[in-house]
């Protein structure tokens, strides 16, 4: 496997992983850029951690993952206007013989963003802001046209897992291929603040069971999911947790 920085080199050791836009918080020890990129540096070459191994083993459709490519901090384009979507880490392999696309968003406690609901009605009392426009098509890319940003149970969903969602499916689509998963993977060290964990688990927790998983625990992958993402694709969308705990 071949991990790359923003300029296609090889990133050998730790060290070299690319760094995330607000480096001066998350990229030191014990908080998640710093500990992704440590994570995947357990040997010489780069190694899926085994939480992750273990949690893509949990569905047919992702069990023996082989990864060939990787990028940390890889932007894809969203629709409507503003920034895009910027992945932890995007990595391209094949399950089963079929082509897979896995897209990673590490926590520490950091938040998942501000409620749907709340930063759709932010952006509608804004002069010259599309973001509620923006908010409205990924809803409906997951959830279909019933989905409404005001309405349970999408208004108090956590914005960013849902722009990962839907980032997820349009990287993938941009590649031809048609399974991708989502992965949450969190750590749990010794600066995680408590409540802060669990806001986010719960915050994970409804974003699943608008998707229709009853209860959904770190350590399972759930889905498939239907994606159709802007351009008309249709494709199939996993979601899960993997926790390290210090």
């Amino acid at each position: 496997m071949h991990l790359k920085n923003r300029k296609g080199e090889p990133i050998t050791d730790w060290r070299g992983w690319t760094r995330p836009k607000d480096a001066e918080k998350q990229w030191r020890a014990t908080r998640s850029a710093m500990e992704l990129a440590r994570a995947w540096f357990t040997a010489p070459a780069p190694t899926v951690p085994p939480e992750v191994t273990a949690l893509l083993a949990t569905q047919p459709g992702t069990r023996g993952a082989e990864f060939t490519d990787g990028w940390p901090e890889l932007t894809t384009p969203l629709p409507e206007r503003g920034e895009g979507r910027n992945h932890d880490l995007v990595l391209l392999g094949t399950a089963g013989g079929e082509r897979l696309l896995v897209a990673v968003e590490v926590k520490v406690d950091e938040t998942m963003g501000p409620l749907v609901g709340g930063y759709w009605r932010a952006s509608k009392r804004t002069r010259g802001s599309y973001a509620w426009r923006r908010a409205d098509t990924l809803l409906r890319c997951l959830f279909g046209e019933r989905a409404v940003a005001t309405d349970a149970p999408w208004k108090d969903l956590p914005y960013q897992m849902l722009t990962a969602a839907v980032g997820t499916a349009i990287e993938a689509a941009s590649r031809g291929i048609g399974v991708a998963a989502l992965v949450v993977h969190e750590f749990q060290t010794e600066s995680a603040r408590p409540e802060l964990l669990k806001k986010n688990a719960g915050e994970y927790r409804a974003f699943l069971a608008a998707l229709g998983v009853r209860q959904a625990a770190a350590g399972a992958l759930h889905g498939p999911f239907r994606v159709t993402v802007p351009s008309g694709v249709v494709l199939e969308l996993y979601v899960g947790k993997a926790e390290y705990r210090w």
